[in-house]
């Protein structure tokens, strides 16, 4: 039996209307996966972010570190050089003390000699004088008792 073309018209608008209602599902249901696949990329880009920002948290943490430890090598290096500083000039002092300790020693030696011949000259002076001093007595004694047996 041949159909009519009213009932050709309305089977070709049913099969529109639910060819069209299946083409809406599958858009419906590609905004679906898409809208997902959205929400997953969200969420594995929201994971790569906080990923990323605790690797630059770390990151800072990590140049702190080392930065402190520059500053600790640099103010190791400072103290060494001002403890060799101090100790250079400890030894320096204490050349000059010494120094200054030869040169008194020195000092008092020559003082000490130059005395010693100053004592010894006196000495030789009185001794000299102390002789003359008896020789002229002794003239004097002999021209005393010679006087005094004239007498």
């Amino acid at each position: 039996m041949e159909e009519c073309g009213y009932c050709k018209e309305k089977e070709k608008k049913h099969k529109g209307y639910l060819e069209d209602i299946e083409k809406e599902k599958i858009r419906e249901c590609q905004k679906a996966l898409e809208r997902d696949k959205i929400a997953k990329g969200t969420k594995v880009d929201v994971k790569c972010l906080k990923q990323q920002q605790l690797m630059q948290v770390e990151e800072k943490r990590c140049i702190e570190r080392q930065e402190q430890h520059v500053h600790m090598m640099w103010h190791q290096v400072l103290m060494d050089d001002c403890n060799r500083k101090e100790h250079l000039e400890r030894l320096a002092a204490q050349k000059r003390q010494q120094e200054t300790m030869e040169r008194r020693r020195c000092y008092d030696e020559q003082i000490a000699s130059a005395n010693k011949k100053r004592q010894e000259l006196i000495r030789q002076e009185r001794e000299k004088e102390n002789r003359n001093n008896q020789e002229e007595e002794g003239t004097t004694r002999d021209e005393q008792k010679e006087l005094h047996r004239r007498t």
